[in-house]
């Protein structure tokens, strides 16, 4: 559990170093500290080129729970801003959840992956967020998040809180699976953005697609565009589109 002080209180933090293991499984649970007036308290972080890393079968498991303080208070976060962060698996599957358990405040963020997952062999990423309050996310994938599972899925489910990807045109592809599977409410850029898709790309039944616009000019931001590179399944799944021009 996370310490006690003013900020970054975390529960779990891999800052420049590395987890790793040839062919057992790794299994990471982190809670920052709760009752707090700081900010900042993220249940694990993994930043600054750290590492979660197995080989053969291994599976990673990494489970956060972010802390009660007056704002960004994130259940998992994988940030890529200082090195290259990642999560690393060959045929084991990743897990990877994010609690997010204030519901005050702003930027209390389920899952942020600011890094880069993958799973080279067989192994399915799952990612999992649920945030504190429903403004928040609950997955964000910032420009430097890249998930790839070489020859399997990717399954990315926000419990409380949209998915959201980074806002304006796509410079990289977001996800890269055999069929990546969106269970929640998908917001691109949460302002126009454009997010890019490698495979197949699903949005389960009952599930939705909010799309904003505020021109027809230039896609990613004028309004948000999906670019998918395979199939598209969106049956029973609902769009949603909202003018952000202020015309009507």
């Amino acid at each position: 559990m996370g310490g006690s002080g003013t900020s970054t209180n975390n529960g779990v933090d891999i800052n420049g170093s590395a987890v790793t293991s040839q062919g057992g499984n790794i299994v990471v649970m982190g809670t920052a500290n709760v009752g707090l007036t700081s900010l900042d308290n993220t249940g694990i972080r993994i930043a600054g080129a750290g590492i979660v890393s197995s080989i053969g079968t291994g599976t990673i498991l990494i489970e956060g729970t972010g802390g009660i303080g007056t704002d960004s208070n994130p259940g998992t976060t994988i940030s890529n801003l200082f090195g290259s962060t990642s999560v690393s698996s060959v045929d084991g599957d990743i897990s990877i959840t994010g609690l997010a358990q204030d519901p005050t405040g702003i930027d209390q963020n389920g899952l942020v992956i600011g890094g880069i997952i993958t799973s080279t062999g067989t192994g399915v990423i799952n990612l999992m967020g649920t945030a504190g309050n429903a403004t928040s996310s609950g997955i964000n994938t910032t420009i430097n998040g890249v998930i790839t599972a070489n020859n399997n899925n990717i399954n990315v489910t926000a419990i409380t809180g949209s998915i959201n990807t980074p806002a304006g045109i796509a410079f990289v592809t977001t996800f890269t699976a055999t069929n990546t599977i969106i269970n929640g409410v998908l917001t691109p850029g949460k302002s126009p953005g454009q997010l890019q898709v490698a495979g197949d790309f699903t949005i389960g039944a009952g599930d939705s697609l909010e799309f904003e616009f505020q021109d027809y000019i230039t896609p990613g931001t004028d309004f948000d565009q999906i670019i998918v590179v395979g199939g598209v399944d969106i049956t029973d799944a609902t769009l949603a589109l909202e003018n952000i021009s202020g015309s009507s």
